[in-house]
């Protein structure tokens, strides 16, 4: 597995809480230091614990359903619009585990190609402000999608890919 660390961010110092058997109590506050399990089985932890906990790519796909792509749509004499969609899920090595899925499509922006997030990610995190209390969802899967366009996952992505869709 890959760990996905942020730009000039060591991915493996800074977070003191890999999962080791017996190790973390589950009554530690929400701080900038340490994430809760909630009842609801939300992950709750704020944004800077967040950008500091290293995760693990676990697995990638495409989407093999053409409608979600709108292929067929004409965009020109003899053009039809082409896409490549998919999907990637990462994993924490912490206790207690947070998961961070999102979709992607390869996409021509400004004269370029790539891999690009769309729309809100899918999580067990709820984001809490420093004073424990939750940002609430909107607020939440906004700042996941930051946390995630300001990540490098593009090439982990589509080296995966390459080696499963021969």
């Amino acid at each position: 597995m890959l760990a996905l660390a942020g730009p000039n961010h060591d991915a493996h110092n800074d977070y003191p809480h890999r999962i080791e058997e017996g190790s973390v109590s589950r009554k530690a506050s929400v701080t900038n230091h340490r994430a809760v399990l909630g009842q609801d089985g939300a992950v709750r932890m704020t944004e800077s614990l967040l950008r500091k906990t290293p995760l693990q790519h676990i697995i990638s796909g495409l989407y093999e359903d053409p409608m979600t792509c709108g292929i067929g749509i004409g965009i020109g004499a003899g053009a039809t619009v082409t896409c490549l969609d998919g999907y990637t899920e990462w994993v924490s090595e912490t206790y207690p585990q947070i998961t961070l899925g999102w979709d992607w499509g390869w996409q021509f922006v400004s004269g370029r190609s790539g891999y690009r997030r769309r729309e809100a990610p899918f999580s067990n995190i709820t984001l809490v402000d420093q004073d424990g209390r939750d940002i609430g969802v909107a607020d939440t899967a906004r700042l996941l999608g930051d946390v995630i366009d300001q990540r490098d996952w593009q090439d982990i992505v589509g080296a995966y890919l390459a080696t499963h869709y021969r």
